[in-house]
């Protein structure tokens, strides 16, 4: 079922109107209405976000089936449960590369670090004790969220979009403000995980 099919359904689900849910949600009649017939083609994860809170639709779940949090997995892909260390976000970006415990779980796609979030500065995309994959990466894809690593303390996330010929970052959730990216290091955000129960804690000797 494609995105604006089951968007749609959710709302007749629910019985409510196009004019109830864009309430709910504080957007446009015509923005969701747009966004149900499917003329937009990848709504922005903010505008999903609005809407799943509107339908009580989860949002992880959400980002997990229409490929916004993993993008590009074939299905065919084999995947398997890996134990990965973690630092904090906070440490990851001033580079303290202190080691807080260990998760377990299944990973899609190749990740360099995995941070738990300790800061609600990235809502709605990530919230305080969330655990971010992260992939470095060199250059940057439309669509694609990443976080910098470096010169500044503050924790960020950018966002790739077509600029003309080229792709530039944005910040975000303040969409199409132009960055330019100070930061040393730059990593893909690949994967968000809510649940607690794959974190073991480092045992303090």
């Amino acid at each position: 079922m494609k995105l604006s099919d089951y968007l749609k359904y959710e709302r007749k689900k629910k019985k409510l109107t196009l004019v109830q849910v864009a309430k709910k949600a504080s957007i446009s009649y015509g923005m969701l209405y747009r966004l149900e017939e499917g003329s937009i083609k990848q709504p922005k994860p903010h505008l999903l976000k609005k809407v799943a809170d509107a339908l009580s639709i989860d949002y992880e779940k959400l980002l997990l089936k229409y490929d916004y949090i993993t993008p590009g997995i074939q299905k065919k892909q084999k995947v398997q449960k890996q134990q990965k260390k973690v630092m904090t976000l906070s440490d990851f970006i001033s580079k303290k590369n202190k080691i807080i415990g260990s998760v377990e779980c299944i990973i899609k796609e190749s990740v360099d670090e995995i941070v738990q979030c300790d800061t609600d500065n990235l809502m709605p995309m990530a919230k305080k004790g969330d655990f971010l994959g992260l992939k470095k990466v060199k250059g940057y894809i439309e669509n694609d969220i990443y976080i910098g690593r470096g010169i500044k303390s503050d924790v960020f996330l950018y966002i790739g979009k077509q600029c003309g010929e080229e792709v530039v970052l944005v910040s975000y959730p303040a969409m199409y403000n132009d960055t330019k990216l100070v930061e040393k290091d730059l990593y893909k955000l690949v994967f968000r995980h809510s649940d607690a129960s794959i974190f073991t804690k480092e045992k303090i000797s």
